[in-house]
């Protein structure tokens, strides 16, 4: 699971990865991540045969929150 800043950074991490990773291997997203860069990156990864089906690369949307009294 990424847990890194949305960006640039993403990019960088994964293609880190790529090597290290084997079809039917699941790469998670928690950086919240604007959807067309998730869209981009699963194409990427399908095209270097990591993604064989759109379930191999998920993007979680987590937002900060702050409560005050």
């Amino acid at each position: 699971m990424l847990m890194v800043m949305a960006g640039n950074v993403v990019d960088i991490f994964i293609n880190q990865l790529v090597p290290l990773l084997e079809p039917g291997d699941i790469i998670i997203d928690g950086g919240n991540s604007h959807f067309p860069d998730t869209n981009r990156r699963t194409k990427e990864l399908e095209s270097k045969g990591i993604c064989q089906q759109k379930k191999h690369f998920l993007a979680s949307f987590l937002s900060h929150m702050s409560f005050t009294d």
